[in-house]
């Protein structure tokens, strides 16, 4: 996961500048997803074992049961189950145990008159969002991991009920929701003035200058991009997309969003070579609006809050519930006794960790 999470947050790159590294201003750029997000993701390959659980190995189902057969030769529930093991370790144990654990607190949930809708879940969708700042960076990263928003709302169903179950624990003032959207107003919907442009960057003010009086001549720009720019964007024309001020380099940033739409700049001299700049499109600033995201930041952090304070909730109703696990039974069944390991020993029959 480690570096899936990495990567999810490459994809949060703004695309239109990506390629452009030459003029991008890189210590500006920010990543999608917090690293303090208390919600955690399954990776597709869990996904697939854990339908393959539900599908072939029911709870209480035989595991000689014969699956295929070849010129006779019986292929049982228990083979799969073994190869499984075999290819994918530890991974099929960890997902029944999240199993469990599900169960254990949707019990809960049933005992305590708790149901689940598609609004709880909808609402902790809109709290996690605001860890990606923007609905581009959280699309990217659902993409990536192969996921609409219905298969997020699935793996999200545990922690929603969690926090339907101990939200009245926690208090989450008013103010408190304020201060966090006053403090995070860029990540909250709002953004920044930014400006659609395309350029031509040549290493010699010579050829610069030659290009920059053909286009006054009426020669086309993305052509003259495409036969004499240097960096990736030749082949678009030089298109750079939209950007903001500090997403470019300083002196690069001056000149464009001093243009008006459809002025060409005069040549600009920066440390990677001599632009010049065609500004195509501009955008405002917008503020982010308290009124819509007052909501999802107060699930966000009351989801914080239950996070940070009752770490051991769901093994605590895994005490108290009378947990039977096969895999885990029949793979400590499988381990030789050792002098350090007595083939009775009572952990054997423990639920797995979460």
């Amino acid at each position: 996961m480690d570096n899936k999470e990495t990567q999810s947050q490459q994809f949060s790159e703004n695309n239109e500048v990506a390629g452009n590294a030459p003029i991008v201003n890189n210590n500006e750029r920010n990543g999608g997803g917090s690293k303090n997000n208390p919600f955690w993701m399954i990776a597709s390959i869990i996904l697939a074992i854990a339908l393959i659980l539900v599908i072939i190995f029911p709870i209480g189902g035989n595991k000689e049961e014969t699956l295929a057969t070849v010129n006779g030769t019986k292929i049982t529930q228990k083979d799969l189950l073994g190869t499984l093991q075999q290819y994918y370790g530890d991974s099929i144990t960890s997902v029944l145990d999240r199993m469990i654990t599900e169960e254990v607190v949707g019990q809960e949930a049933k005992a305590k008159n708790i149901k689940l809708t598609d609004a709880d879940l909808s609402a902790d969708i809109a709290a996690l969002k605001i860890d990606y700042g923007s609905e581009e960076n959280f699309q990217s990263f659902l993409s990536y991991y192969g996921m609409t928003e219905d298969d997020l709302k699935n793996e999200l169903k545990l922690q929603t009920l969690v926090r339907l179950l101990l939200q009245d624990t926690v208090e989450v003032t008013d103010e408190e929701v304020q201060t966090y959207f006053d403090e995070n107003k860029s990540n909250l919907g709002g953004s920044a003035e930014k400006v659609k442009a395309s350029h031509i960057l040549v290493t010699d003010k010579a050829l610069a200058e030659d290009i920059l009086a053909q286009l006054k001549d009426g020669a086309d720009f993305a052509e003259l991009a495409a036969q004499y720019g240097t960096d990736g964007t030749a082949t678009t024309g030089g298109d750079l997309g939209f950007f903001t001020y500090e997403e470019m380099v300083p002196q690069f940033s001056e000149a464009a969003f001093a243009l008006e739409v459809n002025e060409l700049s005069d040549i600009v001299e920066t440390e990677f070579g001599y632009h010049i700049i065609l500004k195509t499109d501009y955008q405002e600033a917008t503020e982010a609006n308290f009124d819509t995201m007052k909501d999802a930041i107060k699930v966000k952090l009351i989801n914080e809050e239950i996070y940070a304070n009752n770490s051991t909730y769901t093994e605590d109703l895994r005490s108290k519930a009378k947990i039977t696990n096969n895999l885990v039974e029949d793979k400590a069944a499988e381990v030789p006794a050792t002098n350090d390991t007595p083939a009775n020993d009572s952990a054997a029959n423990e639920p797995a960790a979460e």
